[in-house]
């Protein structure tokens, strides 16, 4: 919260001294010279639209999809056994040799379910978090090269629905309420769509498992 609000302060900022100076201009005759020191250039993008429409997110998705399905295939016979073993305990007539037996071999097997679940989640909170920096970093990149590449001065980031149903669901309004979302920016200063064709052209150009930043490959060009 703290840190969007001093994002938004310095907006303001921003929009004073392009007021500031847009008055010092005309009283000084409107010089070029003035101009250019206080001429600051802005962009934004839609993180949330950036990273779901990104392709290498799309292949994270997969890959996790198709990991969950192998563990949760291992999980499921632990499962099965188990519930085998409870139906047996319960079965008259069964030696008390028979019945320690199948206990502990259930105690067992009710020990390492859990393990293995508590595994899976540590294990997919490292992986996800692992991805999620990766595909920050590579947006981050496209971001700072677009910008370089047509002087800008700042690229701001904000989060958003990709639908008007759900960009005005009461839900989103009241997350965009409290964390200070901009109202309103002008359609030209979004540049979500150019970062997400940078990103998935390199992606689609990188060789797989290669171990390189796809972003780093995309040169935007000097035109905006």
């Amino acid at each position: 919260m703290k840190r969007m609000a001093g994002i938004l302060v310095s907006l303001a900022t921003l929009g004073l001294m392009g007021y500031l100076g847009s008055r010092l201009v005309a009283q000084s005759g409107g010089r070029p010279e003035n101009i250019a020191q206080l001429q600051t250039r802005i962009a934004v993008f839609n993180m949330n639209k950036a990273i779901k429409q990104y392709k290498k997110f799309e292949s994270y998705l997969q890959e996790n999809k198709a990991f969950m399905k192998d563990t949760n295939e291992d999980l499921m016979k632990l499962k099965n056994r188990r519930e085998d073993l409870q139906k047996k305990v319960q079965q008259p007539g069964m030696s008390e040799t028979d019945m320690a037996s199948m206990k502990q071999e259930l105690k067992a097997i009710e020990r390492q379910f859990q393990d293995k679940q508590e595994a899976l989640r540590a294990t997919m909170a490292k992986k996800e978090g692992s991805q999620l920096t990766i595909l920050y970093k590579d947006i981050e990149y496209a971001a700072t090269m677009y910008a370089r590449a047509r002087n800008i001065d700042l690229v701001l980031h904000y989060n958003d629905a990709l639908t008007d149903v759900d960009k005005y669901n009461p839900m989103n309004i009241t997350r965009k309420m409290e964390t200070l979302t901009p109202a309103y920016f002008h359609p030209q200063m979004d540049i979500t769509d150019v970062l997400l064709k940078m990103l998935n052209d390199a992606y689609n150009a990188a060789p797989a498992n290669n171990g390189v930043r796809p972003a780093s490959h995309t040169q935007p060009s000097s035109k905006r």
